[in-house]
């Protein structure tokens, strides 16, 4: 398995392609937040299974190729502690009608192609 070396910050987001819901270990990003109380309640992570604290709404702010700025308000997103970056869920993402343009590296709606945001490759 390739590694990235590159250092990351912890309010970095990252596309993961295995992720099944966008995750977010900071508490103060979430707009909208319930905490999760059934301990049963866990998700698959790094191998292991994990529980979400909660989950709700978080918005965040991604670029556009022309360097604009958009707001995205993610729904449905998981509260996770042990996270060391972010994730979008790249099959979330596609649930939505959108897909991730690997040219381009942009995230588009599949209805007319038009761009919601870039992304990088690592």
């Amino acid at each position: 398995m390739a590694r990235y070396t590159q250092s990351l910050k912890s309010t970095d987001w990252i596309l993961d392609t295995g992720a099944s819901h966008h995750m977010c270990n900071d508490r103060t990003l979430f707009d909208e937040y319930k905490a999760n109380t059934n301990p049963a309640n866990t998700i698959a992570t790094a191998g292991s299974n994990t529980r979400a604290e909660g989950y709700g709404t978080v918005t965040i702010t991604a670029i556009q190729s022309d360097n604009s700025a958009i707001v995205l308000k993610l729904e449905n997103v998981f509260h996770m502690l042990s996270l060391a970056v972010n994730l979008l869920s790249s099959p979330t993402i596609m649930e939505k009608g959108l897909y991730i343009d690997g040219l381009t590296q942009t995230i588009r709606y599949k209805y007319d192609k038009s761009e919601i945001c870039k992304f990088q490759l690592l």
